[in-house]
């Protein structure tokens, strides 16, 4: 039988790659390339944990977004707001960033042991100190090269950089490279992720780390404004069909997707003020209330802006 073509773009969600629900990058899974800073200081260990986790839950959200939005093509995904939010703040952010890194010094590992220390506590702390850096140092234009003892370092920024791109790229246009299987994956819950990304379930009471709290972390890097200043809800400008049910699972009610396409996107209620709903609620008319929850659905920026300065100015008055 001749094989079905794919329109380019398209998201591929054949059988998986690899035997076991384990998430791959570059053949090695999620649970291999942990394994190495499980033998840290605990406080190193237990960061790396912890980005590792709020990744996989961005990166399934990914997935069920492009999964919700077909039969459009991947590069009608990656322009929708929500995706690009995901992709901002956790693939670019720093639990991409340490996931990435990890998986970088874990391929290049081999041909680094001639240059790390003993193999104590102490080589895996440096190990997870060498993440940090090599964050911090991460260029735009990281190129693969050989593996090699003189050059592991570059070896493990240039993997680094592979395990990015395929961070980026794969959620919208193949998850079967990362070993996903695209049948039931739109169905997922966070508890789902936890049992099919390949992590130990043992880490997660060593670490001290559960839904609730993975819930709450992973608001945290997205309820707040490019000050600083917490927001109350996540407004996007896109189809009303795309969805995600981690996605509604973590923010519930304080996610709105406006069905306004094509306008700029809106992020928060009151976009400059940590103002809350019940602040709100006690400092505008029936009417005003009414106005600003329009304006909110409508994508007004400068009508949100405006009531709740309004609400602001007569809550300093009371």
């Amino acid at each position: 039988m001749v094989a079905k073509r794919l329109k380019k773009g398209v998201l591929k969600s054949q059988n998986r790659l690899y035997k076991g629900k384990n998430v791959y990058f570059s053949n090695l899974s999620v649970a291999q390339a942990f394994e190495l800073f499980d033998s840290a200081s605990y406080e190193f260990s237990k960061e790396i944990f912890e980005n590792f986790v709020l990744c996989l839950i961005g990166l399934f959200i990914m997935v069920q977004i492009s999964i919700s939005a077909k039969p459009e093509s991947g590069e009608w995904v990656e322009r929708l707001p929500s995706y690009k939010d995901i992709k901002s703040r956790i693939i670019n952010g720093k639990p991409g960033s340490v996931l990435s890194a990890c998986f970088g010094i874990t391929l290049a590992f081999p041909y680094a042991l001639d240059d790390l220390e003993g193999e104590g506590i102490k080589m895996y702390d440096d190990l997870a100190v060498l993440v940090q850096q090599l964050i911090e140092s991460q260029g735009a234009n990281v190129k693969r090269i050989k593996p090699s003892k003189a050059e592991w370092l570059s070896f493990a920024r240039g993997e680094m950089g592979s395990v990015r791109g395929q961070l980026l790229s794969c959620p919208s246009t193949n998850i079967a490279r990362l070993n996903i299987d695209g049948s039931d994956v739109s169905s997922y819950n966070i508890q789902n992720v936890l049992e099919n990304s390949g992590l130990d379930e043992s880490m997660f009471p060593k670490y001290d780390l559960s839904i609730d709290i993975i819930v709450v972390k992973f608001r945290k890097l997205f309820l707040i404004d490019k000050g600083g200043l917490p927001i109350e809800n996540l407004i996007y400008d896109e189809p009303g069909n795309i969805s995600s049910r981690i996605q509604n699972e973590i923010f519930g009610g304080n996610i709105i997707r406006s069905e306004n396409v094509g306008t700029k996107l809106v992020k928060g209620v009151e976009p400059a003020s940590p103002i809350n709903r019940s602040i709100l609620s006690e400092n505008l008319t029936k009417n005003e209330l009414f106005a600003y929850d329009i304006a909110i659905r409508s994508g007004d920026v400068a009508m949100v802006k405006k009531l709740t300065n309004t609400a602001i100015s007569r809550t300093k008055k009371s």
